[in-house]
């Protein structure tokens, strides 16, 4: 092989690696940019120009190409004086199977769908986009678009009319509130797509509104910030500057939430009218040409004022309006010092009360006579009032009422506050006898008189015994050297060895008992007195005949240690004192009450948790 020949050969080669890497680049990018190149993003709109200032304008973008999870993100910006919301999204997956010369193919296409709303307030140009459809790594990006908004034609036979009365308006009053849209009567059946826009209902900062839920067959849509709504309408014939009119009418109810000048815009009502016609196969009008039509009300400007401070009473609680009633029941009337007392409290009236509190009754129950709950109370509300309960607790047995309570509230058409007292409730409250720590701990010191020596002849005759004495004189105390005598056992006292291990083991024993002894010496001696106590009481119950001591007794136990079933224990307390003061035991001694087995035995069931409780 010449040298030209082995040149010739070397380039080949390079050209053929050159070919082979270009070819693998090619695929490559072709394999990994094969889903970005079927990828695509649109935007589409159903609507055709013009559109319309206060309009609704819907948009569409339609992205294909994206995997089914998960969901591509739709990245946009705020048009410049005018507001875009996505309001939905709607994927559509589809599924095809192929079936050539015996070989299946199977393919599955995604197609999201994302709803978008154009409003614009002014007439102008403005410009929506660009958008970005994103998936991971994968991104699709939607050129700007001009939308040129227009001023809807003014309606000429319709009229709007938002009614609110601008006096006397005060913070949590309850306004009623109408909108109204008049059409005239020969031009209804020409009219269709009606939606009304009221700025009102959409300052959820300044107020609050109430809908009332009506049966009726007639509805009226108002497009809100958050979305289309449907509310109930009345619909009737009347009368104006010598022409009929169909009116629809909406009620709700405005609460006021801040004081101050309100300027409302004017709310306004869009429709289509039809003014081309033809008839289906079926008979029926369609549009074949329409126009859109606006009629807008007068704009609106009133004042809420601050409740006055001055006067305010201190049963007030922020309640607004008129009418209040309130009615107070108790669950027991005979009770006994310190037991519980459950107030149920039902509020009632021609204003708002859903929201309404309670106001501190420290002033019509005083603390020297019950124990109220502290903090707030919760109610809860339903089929027009708003109930409360409250425990309190009897504190002096002089207490022969329950007084009346008071609920103040403002009434704006007054201007001024007003007052109600619920009626009061009769009690039977029985003096307790409450045992402190010291009467379970001490007891009374035993105290004895002397008694004088008997004489020899009052007393028989009685073994008198000497204590023997000891003679030292005469002893003998020289020290004793003898191993034997000293060794020696006297007598046998001791003297084996199994006498000695059996007073060893006695000794043991007795110092056993020693530490018993100071064991038991340190335990409380005021917990030994209270378990003394507690067990006295139940033997108490555990014998008695009558309803009263079951009563007392059970009360003395619960006074120095803890009630494990508190409300099984109530239970039972008021169920003694119902039988105590039964209407046909009247003319009976009330302690001579009859006991049944059941009471007993639930009063030793209370007795024996409460001895457990104590150990």
């Amino acid at each position: 092989m010449t040298k030209y020949q082995r040149k010739e050969k070397v380039n080949l080669d390079v050209k053929r690696v050159i070919l082979t890497v270009a070819w693998g680049v090619i695929l490559f990018l072709m394999a990994g940019g094969s889903d970005s190149w079927a990828q695509s993003a649109t935007l589409q709109t159903a609507q055709r120009p013009p559109y319309y200032v206060g309009v609704p304008l819907e948009l569409q973008v339609v992205a294909e190409g994206f995997a089914e999870k998960p969901q591509p993100k739709l990245e946009f910006e705020q048009p410049k004086g005018a507001s875009l919301n996505l309001t939905g999204v709607s994927p559509s997956v589809s599924s095809s199977i192929q079936i050539i010369n015996g070989r299946m193919t199977q393919s599955r296409s995604v197609v999201f769908n994302y709803h978008l709303r154009f409003l614009a307030p002014k007439v102008g140009r403005y410009q929506v986009g660009p958008l970005l459809v994103a998936q991971g790594n994968s991104k699709k990006k939607i050129a700007a678009v001009s939308i040129d908004v227009t001023d809807v034609p003014t309606a000429t036979n319709q009229r709007v009319r938002l009614l609110i009365p601008n006096e006397n308006i005060y913070v949590g009053q309850r306004i009623p509130i109408r909108l109204e849209w008049w059409v005239e009567a020969d031009g209804v059946e020409n009219l269709m797509n009606q939606q009304a826009s009221v700025p009102l209902f959409d300052r959820q900062e300044d107020f609050q509104f109430h809908d009332q839920e009506k049966e009726t067959e007639n509805t009226f849509s108002i497009l809100l910030i958050s979305g289309q709504k449907v509310f109930p309408a009345t619909v009737r014939s009347d009368q104006f500057q010598g022409k009929s009119y169909m009116v629809w009418r909406v009620e709700r109810v405005m609460v006021p939430l801040k004081a101050g000048d309100f300027d409302i815009q004017p709310a306004s009502v869009n429709v289509d009218e039809g003014l081309r016609w033809q008839r289906d196969l079926f008979g029926r009008r369609t549009v074949t040409q329409s126009r859109k039509l606006r009629a807008n009300s007068q704009a609106v400007r009133f004042k809420v004022l601050l409740l006055p401070a001055k006067h305010r009473p201190p049963s007030f609680a922020g309640a607004v309006g008129r009418g209040f009633v309130l009615e107070v029941s108790a669950d027991r009337s005979v009770v006994q010092v310190g037991d519980p007392i459950t107030l149920t409290l039902s509020l009632k009236g021609d204003a708002e009360v859903a929201n309404a509190s309670l106001p501190s009754m420290i002033t019509d129950l005083p603390n020297t006579d019950f124990r109220l709950p502290e903090g707030k109370i919760a109610g809860e509300y339903a089929d027009g009032e708003k109930r409360f309960e409250v425990v309190i607790r009897v504190l002096n047995d002089a207490v022969r009422e329950i007084p009346p309570i008071a609920y103040s509230w403002f009434d704006p058409g007054l201007k001024a506050f007003q007052t109600t007292l619920s009626r009061p409730i009769a009690l039977s409250v029985k003096g307790a006898q409450m045992i402190s720590a010291q009467d379970v701990v001490r007891a009374n010191p035993v105290t004895t008189t002397p008694t004088p020596a008997p004489t020899d002849k009052e007393a028989p005759l009685i073994y008198k015994q000497k204590r023997s004495t000891y003679i030292l004189s005469g002893a003998d105390l020289s020290i004793n050297r003898d191993v034997h005598l000293l060794t020696r056992s006297y007598g046998s006292f001791l003297g084996s060895w199994w006498q000695q291990g059996l007073s060893y083991g006695l000794a043991v024993m007795l110092m056993f008992i020693a530490s018993l002894i100071r064991r038991q010496a340190d335990i409380d001696p005021e917990m030994t007195e209270k378990f003394k106590e507690l067990k006295l009481q139940r033997d108490i119950i555990s014998n008695t005949a009558n309803v009263e001591e079951l009563s007392d007794a059970l009360r003395r136990m619960a006074s120095v240690t803890q009630v494990i079933s508190r409300q099984e224990y109530e239970f039972l307390l008021s169920e003694c004192d119902a039988l105590q003061y039964a209407p046909d035991g009247v003319e009976a001694d009330r302690r001579s009450a009859p006991l049944s087995g059941d009471l007993r035995n639930r009063g030793l069931s209370l007795a024996n948790e409460m001895l457990e409780a104590a150990k």
